[in-house]
């Protein structure tokens, strides 16, 4: 008890504490009804619009680590393409190039609107009052400036983690929870011709957790040195990732049992969705687990480990190799098939292609 209490003063004393009530106290000084106020009226102006209409016409902005690998029809529907570069130079453009964006709803990441740029997605948007605006923010766990302008310009915001948006909901009247970023490294095509390799590729029963380097993120990376002391395929990648060719990525996923998550500011990581949809097992911190509640991805699809388990990390990874061993050949299929349907890049867009048409299209608001 004793530990306890002089736990309780170190928080209390701690600079944590105090900058995270000083966000609270800016938050309520400043402002932002006039934008709440604004967001609410284009809403109205949009429904209005849309009510009735199919929305059929969905166009996802795509580059090779977001969006890319998206299937060219979903549920039996087109889906339009425009890469990143191109909507760049799409919103700079003279107005009569809008056209193509007119009666639809666009789809993009909030790594897209770094790219673009906010304020010329501003302009954009307030020159295509006919098309609605999805953004899917990857990373509101951390990018807070980012996430509040993303916000601001979307009629649909996405965040993917279970983490702070108040200020977010404050001006958005269309927030869309529980939509992860998903397993978005491979095509469906590609996966549904791979499907056999999950059950008969021999694994390693040795975690891979190889993850990119994030100065800022101390914790993490303390986590990630901790582990691979033990384990070698679990630290920091000193090469190229997204350069490597899907086959090798995949050949390399699937032939492990287990792979270890250490989580950027407790986010819910793509390798979560990449190890399920390869038939592996997830390992993940405790923290996450109340998202994957929120979810109902079934506890028996991943491990969890608690601090305890990152000092004795061999005798935690035997009792996930163990339970890896249980669920045998039906478990990895049951894996892969839950996280195929329901959330690879192609199950996500339909998610918010289908509430899109729920809050603008079927009503009026």
């Amino acid at each position: 008890m004793d530990n306890l209490l002089s736990f309780l003063e170190r928080l209390r004393q701690s600079n944590l504490l105090k900058q995270m009530n000083g966000l609270v106290l800016a938050a309520e000084d400043e402002s932002l009804f006039d934008i709440a106020f604004y967001k609410h009226r284009v809403k109205q102006e949009k429904s209005l619009y849309f009510a009735g209409r199919s929305l059929d016409k969905c166009i996802v902005i795509t580059n090779t680590t977001n969006l890319g690998n998206v299937s060219s029809h979903i549920d039996g529907k087109p889906v339009m393409r425009i890469e990143e570069d191109v909507m760049v130079q799409l919103a700079v453009s003279d107005p009569s190039q809008f056209a193509v964006l007119e009666d639809a709803l666009v789809i993009m990441t909030n790594n897209n609107v770094a790219k673009v740029g906010p304020q010329q997605m501003a302009h954009l948007i307030s020159q295509t009052p006919r098309t609605l605006y999805a953004i899917h923010d990857y990373d509101n766990h951390h990018w807070h400036d980012l996430s509040v302008q993303n916000a601001c310009l979307a009629d649909i915001y996405a965040p993917a983690h279970m983490s702070d948006y108040a200020e977010a909901a404050r001006i958005n009247p269309t927030i869309q929870f529980g939509v992860p970023c998903g397993t978005i490294q491979w095509t469906r095509e590609f996966l549904l011709e791979r499907q056999g390799d999950i059950t008969i590729t021999e694994r390693s029963s040795s975690p891979l957790g190889m993850h990119s380097f994030y100065s800022k993120f101390k914790y993490r990376n303390s986590v990630l040195a901790t582990v691979g002391k033990h384990f070698p395929e679990v630290g920091l990648l000193t090469k190229d990732f997204h350069g490597r060719t899907p086959e090798d990525r995949w050949n390399e996923w699937v032939s492990y049992e287990l792979h270890w998550i250490a989580p950027v500011f407790n986010d819910l990581p793509i390798r979560f969705f990449d190890a399920l949809v390869s038939g592996g097992l997830p390992l993940v911190p405790t923290g996450i687990v109340p998202y994957l509640d929120a979810l109902r991805i079934p506890p028996e699809f991943y491990g969890v480990y608690g601090a305890a388990d990152l000092i004795n990390c061999e005798e935690f990874a035997q009792r996930m190799h163990e339970k890896f061993i249980r669920g045998g050949k039906d478990g990895m299929l049951h894996r892969f098939l839950f996280a195929l349907d329901n959330y690879h890049v192609d199950a996500i867009i339909k998610k918010i292609w289908h509430n899109a048409r729920t809050q603008y299209s079927e009503h009026a608001n």
